[in-house]
């Protein structure tokens, strides 16, 4: 009785079985990563799925394919034979046929990769040719103004919009370097005051404008400077110097 008394009201003990440990509870991110790899198993499934019947649905029209071809071709035996059996030599005459017609159809094939090799060799040097002729000129030939035609057209087409489109470059070029000099001439003109009128006088003053600028050009030293000042605008801008 002592010992049943003194355990009265004591929680009793569980006893856990051994082997067994306490599993602690996904955090977060763990939860992510299976839901995820088991999203991705099942995408993968279905796929795989998908992909084997697509397989199995092209075996089964590619084996349909044979059999009716290998049906065809025993009764083209059958039908050979026949005819071998009644008329040899009008079999002799379809054999012959069926070996020529083989034989243009290989030639065609082969004469088709012929000048599909020759058509890509004109065209692989007709546009060599020209990038040299275009590197030659000072232009780059990747420059994007440059019109190359299409393949589609013939050479001869190409290459007179090639040669135009090269003509027009320069064009553009030129008449660029010559409005840079005038800019830069017009602005030593402004700066040396040979455009310079003086308001205030009004016409007078115009004149007396003009009448000195032609003293000084009369002049062969002060001439000489002025056109040694204009020389110097188109050498610095050949030069790259003027931008």
């Amino acid at each position: 009785m002592a010992d049943t008394d003194s355990v009265q009201g004591e929680t009793p003990e569980v006893a856990v079985p051994e082997g067994t440990t306490e599993q602690p509870s996904e955090t977060v991110e763990q939860q992510v990563a299976r839901l995820v790899a088991e999203k991705t198993n099942e995408i993968t499934r279905k796929f795989q799925s998908e992909k084997d019947r697509e397989i199995a649905k092209s075996q089964r029209e590619v084996a349909d394919a044979q059999r009716r071809a290998q049906q065809y071709q025993n009764i083209l035996s059958s039908s050979k034979q026949a005819l071998g059996e009644l008329d040899p030599e009008m079999a002799v005459k379809v054999r012959l046929a069926e070996l020529e017609a083989k034989e243009r159809l290989g030639a065609s094939f082969e004469q088709q990769e012929i000048q599909r090799r020759k058509f890509e060799e004109t065209q692989n040097a007709f546009t060599q040719n020209l990038r040299m002729f275009i590197e030659s000129d000072g232009l780059d030939p990747n420059d994007k103004r440059l019109d190359w035609g299409t393949s589609s057209e013939p050479l001869l087409t190409r290459q007179q919009k090639v040669l135009a489109s090269v003509s027009k470059i320069h064009k553009d070029d030129a008449k660029t370097v010559d409005d840079r000099i005038k800019d830069r001439i017009a602005e030593e003109r402004k700066e040396k005051g040979l455009d310079s009128v003086d308001v205030a006088q009004g016409a007078a003053s115009s004149k007396m404008t003009a009448a000195s600028f032609a003293r000084d050009y009369n002049d062969l030293d002060k001439r000489a400077e002025m056109i040694k000042n204009v020389d110097k605008i188109y050498k610095d801008f050949t030069e790259g110097k003027i931008k």
